[in-house]
């Protein structure tokens, strides 16, 4: 019999830390709950398809393996996991063989998303974000060609700057700048392509992506400052990872969203976020100052 496990980068369970997982090489638990425990409790935890880890503790970046096993080895089981006392690992598969389509591109989104420092400002780099700004309004526009977004200019803040204004102008940005292209050209993409296991992948890669950018912030921001960031670049990369996804469906569609995509993940690159463009035209970026970076 065959199942899947997810492991951290060094082939180790995520949960305890205490079981390798290694093409070749048998693991196994001598100290398994009797099988009434069901199928929680000691034991290894094997999952029957490749993407139910997602399901549970595992964090992006993963390793996934196929592992076999007899049927004596299986202590109790539900409809998404086997609870065994040993099994064979059999082969080593790619992160997102999980039937996810689109993986490779998605995979490149996520090894760029997960590298993302934030960046002080200067001259050369406003120059460069507001081209991108402006790039992506255009690209926004060729999708939703009945809602235009209007852009007079590029506005930066620092974060303390930041935090002193956003509360007054948030209402006018809305919780995403994706809210510009309509909720149901949203919901036509998320429902028709694995929307079962969306959400347990935004999840699982959301603390990685949250420590690489916050690894950047510096001491001296407040929680509440932080906070206010913190959504803006969730927002940010939780609809990239959307689009990233949802570039599978029609070549029509998927490009278009491609671009604004990369365009997206060009300017959280260069070390900003873009909060949003208010119907004044005005596109609001949050870029820190020297003093409030690492």
């Amino acid at each position: 019999m065959k199942g899947y496990k997810m492991t951290k980068p060094d082939g180790t369970d995520f949960y305890s830390g205490r079981y390798t997982y290694e093409v070749g090489k048998e693991t196994r638990n001598d100290h398994c709950d009797p099988a009434t425990t069901g199928a929680v409790g000691h034991g290894l935890h094997i999952t029957k398809e490749a993407w139910h880890p997602l399901k549970y503790n595992v964090k992006y970046p993963w390793r996934l393996f196929e592992v076999e096993f007899a049927e004596t080895d299986i202590v109790a089981q539900d409809d998404d996991k086997y609870r065994l006392k040993r099994c064979m690992t059999i082969r080593e598969l790619k992160p997102f063989d999980i039937g996810l389509p689109n993986a490779d591109k998605f995979q490149e989104v996520l090894e760029r998303a997960i590298k993302i420092k934030l960046k002080p400002q200067n001259d050369k780099s406003k120059r460069a974000i507001r081209g991108m700004v402006r790039k992506y309004v255009t690209a926004l526009n060729t999708i939703d060609p009945e809602r235009q977004v209007r852009i007079k200019t590029v506005r930066f803040y620092s974060f303390s700057s930041w935090a002193s204004i956003w509360a007054s102008i948030w209402a006018s940005i809305g919780a995403s700048i994706w809210a510009s292209i309509g909720d149901s050209i949203w919901a036509s993409i998320w429902d028709s392509i694995w929307a079962s296991i969306g959400d347990s992948i935004r999840a699982s890669i959301g603390d990685s992506i949250g420590a690489s950018i916050g690894d950047s912030i510096g001491d001296s921001i407040g929680a509440s400052i932080g906070d206010s960031i913190g959504a803006s670049i969730g927002d940010s990369i939780g609809d990239s990872i959307r689009a990233s996804i949802g570039a599978s469906i029609g070549a029509s569609i998927s490009e278009k969203y491609m671009v604004i995509l990369d365009t997206e993940l060009r300017i959280l690159e260069a070390g900003a976020v873009l909060v949003g463009i208010t119907d004044d035209g005005i596109a609001h970026v949050v870029m820190p100052d020297k003093s409030e970076i690492q």
